[in-house]
């Protein structure tokens, strides 16, 4: 016969996987909820073991039992085997228990475990770059002054890309010269129709340089290395009186 504290835990273990909270026994809440003159449930009763020696049952007062029935003269009653207070029914419509324990320590440790690793990955400080995770990553805009912008242009610097972040109508009607039209977007995905191996210079029209850092930032993220911003923006560049150019323009000299 099984000790009363062994088949408690296994039985609280199979209510457990199967989302049952064990209740009171009905004797006990009768004692406190039933009204005068009636008599609570009499559970002292004496059952034998498989070797046929008598236990009173209120020797387990206060542990959950489970009580199995089983008959002589069914087969799958008889293939079921009583293993260190689990049970496990070999029969084809059987069901297995003996895993009990095991996967529910599993579910608790998951349980435990996956809260707290989703929590640190929220509050882990970082961002993906180019598909790989840089820890403690934080996007600062690099920039570079309208002045050493023309410089670079009066001097023809080849590896240079200024790009204009401005939708394209307006981009056609003025725009620093050379610059290439790449329209804002929130979400710039790969691939993007702009060279890695030379220094992008993004600019705006923006007050406090919104668009052109955002766009900058994206590219961090996808991989670009060597992107500036345009410290004034397009409103610098014409408060400096620099030269601009438009699209009608350019066809007016080829013709």
């Amino acid at each position: 016969m099984h000790k009363p504290s062994t088949t408690a835990a296994c039985v609280l273990t199979r209510l457990a996987l199967l989302g049952i909270t064990p209740q009171p026994l009905r004797s006990e809440v009768a004692e406190g909820t039933c009204r005068a003159g009636v008599t609570a449930a009499n559970l002292n009763v004496t059952l034998k073991d498989i070797n046929g020696k008598p236990f009173p049952l209120a020797d387990y007062k206060g542990q959950v039992v489970l009580l199995h029935f089983s008959a002589t003269w069914c087969p799958p009653c008889r293939n079921e085997d009583f293993v260190g207070g689990s049970v496990t029914r070999t029969s084809r419509c059987g069901y297995a228990w003996r895993l009990a324990p095991a996967l529910l320590c599993a579910a608790v440790a998951l349980c435990l475990v996956a809260p707290v690793a989703g929590f640190a990955q929220q509050n882990k400080k970082g961002a993906f770059i180019d598909g790989e995770w840089v820890e403690d990553y934080v996007y600062v805009p690099d920039f570079m002054t309208p002045e050493e912008l023309k410089k670079r242009l009066d001097g023809r610097t080849p590896d240079l890309v200024i790009v204009d972040t401005a939708a394209r109508p307006i981009w056609a009607e003025g725009h620093i010269p050379g610059a290439v039209n790449f329209p804002y977007s929130k979400n710039i995905s790969a691939p993007v129709p702009l060279p890695r191996d030379k220094t992008l210079v993004i600019y705006c029209a923006c007050k406090d340089h919104e668009d052109s850092t955002d766009v900058a930032r994206q590219l961090s993220l996808l991989g670009y290395r060597h992107v500036k911003v345009l410290k004034g923006g397009w409103f610098k560049w014409l408060e400096l009186k620099y030269r601009t150019e438009s699209k009608d323009a350019k066809k007016a000299e080829k013709q």
